[in-house]
């Protein structure tokens, strides 16, 4: 459900994958109240994050445990490790670009 705000503007109607505090005007922005999609945006990156941190330990004690162990749980411990780097990577990356796409120069 969308905020219930009366604006002269014309709302919305498609909802936006960028944070509520990357709107061009900041809190004069008609739309920066709405923030559901930023929310589940956000939601989901701090989950991805979370999810390949916890890879990266998983593969570290695996690989610490299991060095003179069977090479499938070594392969698949490392495996981790990089699918979690990965994933992080990209979350940075995203939130990164994110808000270099949404920034405005100032007036000089």
């Amino acid at each position: 459900m969308r905020p219930p705000y009366h604006t002269g503007a014309e709302r919305i109607r498609r909802r936006r994958m960028a944070t509520a505090a990357a709107l061009r005007g900041g809190l004069t922005n008609d739309e920066f109240w709405d923030g559901e999609g930023s929310a589940r945006l956000l939601t989901a990156e701090h989950v991805a994050v979370a999810a390949g941190f916890l890879a990266i330990v998983v593969g570290v004690t695996t690989t610490d445990l299991t060095a003179t162990g069977s090479a499938h749980v070594i392969v698949l411990g490392r495996l981790a490790i990089g699918l979690g780097t990965a994933t992080i990577a990209l979350g940075v990356a995203y939130i990164c670009l994110d808000g270099m796409e949404h920034t405005d120069p100032q007036p000089a």
